[in-house]
């Protein structure tokens, strides 16, 4: 029988954070099963707990579980997986998402991760934007049933929603939707908001940083360049404080074509530009130094060496 302490830790915090049971355990397990763990008078599978930690905001420590044979499978699955999409080797996803698929297990973290990898294939491979948010959505809908764009704020997510999510939006900025981007964007990051994420939670300020990279990405593209830059310097900063080159090479470049966008603030965008220029060089980004270089001739008449 699981440790009664576990089930204290998921309610006191639940409580903390003004959580109802039913927000807590949506598309996980039932209410009345949650009211057990919380009383200590069932067991808490890992999958579920992971859950529930996630939206809790607290770490994995808290619970601790051997994984069965199937478990220890579909993590291989899925390093594999995370592997080939790292490497942008997408033509391996469909053999590990069938070899996943044929585990039939009842794990539905795992199975919310094979719909988000279909999806993935279909962005990069297929290019096809409406089946992608179709499958996206499916992802999303494993855990939260009745998920609806309207109202994004009021759901707990864990960080692999939170990523689903992120590349929904991406699918509507890249096919000019940026009302529909937008909104997904400062919705999740308003639904981050409330976790009150720790300072040293690196991994949720990386997704915070993705999220206002994106947003601001999607601002600039919609000509709203003051709101671009505002959201972008605070990415900025999150960058400096917390070690993230990377994003802070390609923030530097939203950041140089909002201010050359911004009446009167043209000297400053060129030396954005030339920052991110260095820094976009700096991390191999030879792909996004040659951009910033088409980019700033065709768009602002700016002449800058590679």
């Amino acid at each position: 029988m699981e440790n009664i302490y576990f089930g204290e830790i998921l309610k006191n915090r639940r409580e903390e954070l003004n959580m109802k049971q039913e927000e807590l355990c949506e598309g996980v397990l039932d209410r009345t099963a949650l009211s057990r763990i919380e009383n200590g008078k069932a067991e808490c599978r890992k999958y579920v707990a992971e859950v529930l930690l996630e939206r809790l905001n607290l770490p994995m420590d808290f619970y601790y579980a051997s994984y069965s044979k199937t478990g220890v499978d579909q993590l291989k699955i899925k390093n594999k997986i995370n592997d080939a999409i790292r490497m942008r080797e997408y033509e391996k996803l469909p053999a590990l998402i069938r070899k996943g698929e044929s585990l039939k297990a009842d794990n539905i973290i795992f199975t919310q991760f094979l719909i988000e990898t279909k999806a993935i294939y279909c962005i990069h491979t297929e290019k096809n934007m409406i089946k992608a948010r179709e499958l996206l959505l499916e992802a999303i809908s494993v855990l939260h049933k009745d998920f609806s764009l309207d109202n994004i704020e009021k759901y707990f997510f864990t960080k692999e929603d939170i990523i689903i999510l992120n590349a929904l939006a991406n699918t509507y900025c890249d096919e000019a939707d940026y009302t529909m981007a937008i909104h997904i964007f400062n919705s999740l990051l308003k639904s981050v908001e409330r976790k009150s994420v720790s300072a040293d939670d690196e991994e949720y300020i990386r997704i915070i940083i993705m999220l206002k990279y994106n947003l601001s990405r999607s601002l600039g593209r919609a000509d709203n360049y003051k709101e671009c830059l505002a959201v972008t310097e605070d990415a900025i900063e999150l960058c400096k404080r917390h070690g993230r080159p990377t994003y802070l090479a390609e923030l530097l470049i939203n950041k140089g074509y909002a201010l050359c966008s911004i009446h009167g603030r043209k000297e400053e965008g060129i030396l954005a530009l030339k920052d991110a220029l260095i820094l976009n060089r700096l991390v191999g980004f030879e792909d996004n130094v040659k951009t910033i270089c088409r980019d700033a001739k065709k768009l602002f008449n700016i002449n800058l060496k590679p």
